[in-house]
């Protein structure tokens, strides 16, 4: 296939990619399955994928995978704190990667290992935001590219590679808004159902609103139920009791 042709395969691609990924409230585990999935079927040679993800204390996990020999591969980044995706989050650069892991000493213990495991090369590129909201300012993690093949990858494959990353970036962005949006109403419609059970309790016992506040604090304590729990009862069962008199 030519290089044109190819090129317009992929744009074509992505931007069926980007309209599923932005259409409907899909998961992010969905969404991240999804980017992989392409990534294996866009990219020539790309025999397996995976995306990595940094939690706490930047350790790094396989969030979603093509395979699970892509998982072995990946545990071998991890134990060794060597490889591309370690490469990409230590040093912010856009790809990391070697083409031909079996002869390449840039990492000595993990590029011996990753052959032994049947692949010859291997890409990274790093992805563009967080999945957790709280952590927007951290190093992500990245997209990683297998192949079994040695020097499979071309400058083209980086380029199209960072495009994809970027993509699961914005998916990943698009779930941060969602995410905080959907926290946001919770938080409004908790403030609202604890309001509501002070001024039944205000008005039920004549306490002032701070001794309300209390006594709804003290029994979601002694439950050991979250106070809007609590909060949402009380309102419940005045509004079945108000409904009952007025029969």
């Amino acid at each position: 296939m030519l290089d044109s042709e190819v090129g317009l395969a992929i744009d074509t691609s992505v931007g069926s990619l980007i309209d599923e990924l932005t259409a409907g409230q899909p998961s992010l585990d969905e969404v991240l399955n999804r980017v992989v999935d392409y990534a294996v079927r866009l990219l020539d040679r790309v025999e397996g994928a995976s995306i990595t993800i940094f939690g706490e204390d930047m350790k790094p996990f396989t969030m979603v995978a093509s395979d699970d020999w892509v998982h072995a591969v990946d545990r071998v980044q991890y134990s060794t704190q060597q490889g591309p995706c370690i490469e990409v989050a230590a040093t912010s650069a856009p790809t990391s990667g070697s083409a031909d892991l079996a002869v390449s000493d840039h990492w000595p213990v993990f590029g011996p290992r990753a052959a032994q495991l049947g692949v010859g090369a291997i890409l990274a590129a790093g992805l563009s935001a967080h999945p957790d909201p709280a952590k927007a300012d951290s190093p992500p993690g990245a997209l990683n590219l297998y192949s079994r093949e040695s020097f499979a990858f071309e400058a083209r494959d980086r380029d199209q590679a960072v495009l994809i990353a970027a993509i699961a970036g914005m998916a990943v962005r698009l779930t941060q808004a969602r995410i905080t949006a959907e926290r946001l109403r919770e938080a409004l419609s908790s403030r609202d159902v604890i309001g509501q059970a002070k001024g039944i309790l205000m008005e039920r016992h004549g306490l002032t609103e701070e001794r309300a506040f209390a006594m709804l604090r003290s029994t979601s304590n002694q439950l050991n139920v979250k106070l809007r729990v609590v909060a949402a009862g009380l309102a419940s069962a005045q509004e079945h009791s108000a409904a009952v008199l007025d029969r």
